[in-house]
């Protein structure tokens, strides 16, 4: 009766006038919600509010939300504590209390239980999954198989089809003297739930590696079967079964400046951001659709290297090995000539502009081309951040696809004698 009621007496609001670390963003089917302490508030693209009070009493703000058919679990960041919201109503459904060793897990749904894996808390981080049953309102552990992955915590993960995928963590490090560090995981892993092993994929790719290291702060989303990894200043997709690094080149870096939190709706292709405004002491709300936010302009990059044949540990003696066998056999060769040996393998790993520049490059050989020759032959609508981030991911991936032929450093990167304001690139003699 007193939800009738309230449904009845719900206003229609202009956007709430939101506090950091007081309020907590999902959607569930077509509908944005934003709950504060004592309201919800409804919306379905920001033109229009519909807010209602609820009498939960919430010690803090700090939830994930996963969606699943129609119900939408509101879980703890520090894990334990789990809300169900459907109806229009928010319901505590377990037998926990606030775990705090999950914090920056990465959670998931399979069949019909809640997954955690990994997360910070009690002074380390873990690597287990627990599992949150529904029947039985608990937690527990999920035995596994095999050898599990570091212990890590903001991994980027993936589940398609009863297999997790997980990497990119950051682990704490203490050292002999007790110095802590913390040290990024650049391997990727899978866990398949039909066998309960655990399983090494690969070493990713130094795109990646160079990407995830720059910036600790970062907000990951469910992007349809992807995650959506975003920054201040770089946004990236990751595609870890099919191996895929996505990066998008046009974003709005003005919307993700001061970004607080980001909410995206697959079925109406839309984002809710919050973001502070410096000026007003508060925070902004804004909806967008895709392209509006994240541009059209994107590139395909692997993720990770094959995934080997041995073990995961043996791989460094292997390395070893390998390592000493080419010194011994190989013979020194010009980079010129290798690449025009492999040119039909080089061809199918790059993008047209990518083989483009690698043609300018060969053409120029043993003499360097200056940046601002390259930059040229890009779109002339496009801005010049926009063509230096380009360029400078081309080059990284070129460099990349040219030192696995040539076993050595595949481009020299120079200043011009005449101006060393100029920066120049040559392939490697």
């Amino acid at each position: 009766m007193n939800f009738v009621f309230s449904l009845f007496f719900y206003l229609i609001y202009p956007s709430p006038e939101l506090i950091k670390d007081h309020y907590f963003t999902f959607y569930h089917k077509e509908m944005f919600y934003i709950i504060e302490k004592d309201s919800i508030h409804q919306t379905l693209d920001g033109r229009e509010f519909k807010s209602w009070s609820h009498e939960n009493s919430l010690d803090h703000f700090n939830f994930g939300f996963l969606n699943a058919d129609d119900q939408t679990y509101l879980i703890s960041e520090g894990g334990g504590v789990v809300y169900l919201f459907e109806e229009m109503l928010l319901n505590r459904i377990d037998n926990s209390f606030e775990h705090k060793n999950k914090f920056f897990s990465y959670d998931f749904i399979l069949g019909s239980k809640v997954y955690s894996f990994g997360g910070y808390g009690l002074l380390d981080d873990n690597n287990l999954i627990s599992k949150f049953d529904l029947n039985f309102k608990e937690w527990s552990e999920h035995l596994t198989q095999g050898t599990k992955p570091p212990k890590q915590r903001y991994s980027i993960g993936q589940v398609i089809d009863s297999v997790l995928y997980i990497g990119g963590g950051i682990s704490k490090h203490i050292d002999k003297d007790f110095n802590l560090t913390t040290t990024n995981q650049n391997n990727f892993w899978q866990h398949d739930f039909r066998n309960k092993s655990w399983n090494y994929v690969g070493k990713a790719d130094h795109l990646f590696s160079e990407l995830i290291n720059k910036f600790y702060k970062k907000h990951l989303i469910q992007f349809n079967e992807n995650t959506l990894v975003i920054t201040q200043d770089e946004v990236f997709e990751l595609d870890i079964k099919n191996n895929k690094l996505i990066i998008y080149n046009d974003i709005n870096e003005n919307l993700l400046f001061n970004l607080d939190q980001i909410v995206f709706d697959p079925d109406k292709d839309l984002f809710m951001l919050t973001k502070l405004n410096d000026e007003k002491g508060s925070l902004d709300l804004f909806f967008l659709n895709r392209d509006k936010l994240l541009g059209n302009d994107t590139m395909s990059h692997k993720l990770y290297s094959s995934k080997w044949t041995f073990s995961y540990y043996l791989f460094p003696f292997v390395l070893l090995v390998f390592i000493l066998f080419v010194v011994k056999r190989r013979t020194k060769k010009d980079a010129l000539s290798v690449i025009k040996k492999n040119m039909s393998n080089i061809k199918n790993e790059f993008s047209d502009h990518e083989y483009f520049i690698l043609e300018i490059l060969m053409n120029h050989h043993p003499n360097p081309v200056q940046f601002p020759s390259l930059l040229s032959e890009y779109e002339p609508h496009m801005s010049y951040e926009s063509r230096i981030k380009k360029l400078r991911l081309s080059m990284s991936n070129i460099d990349e696809v040219i030192s696995k032929y040539t076993k050595k450093r595949g481009l020299i990167f120079s200043k011009n004698k005449n101006d060393k304001r100029i920066k120049q690139v040559s392939l490697s003699k």
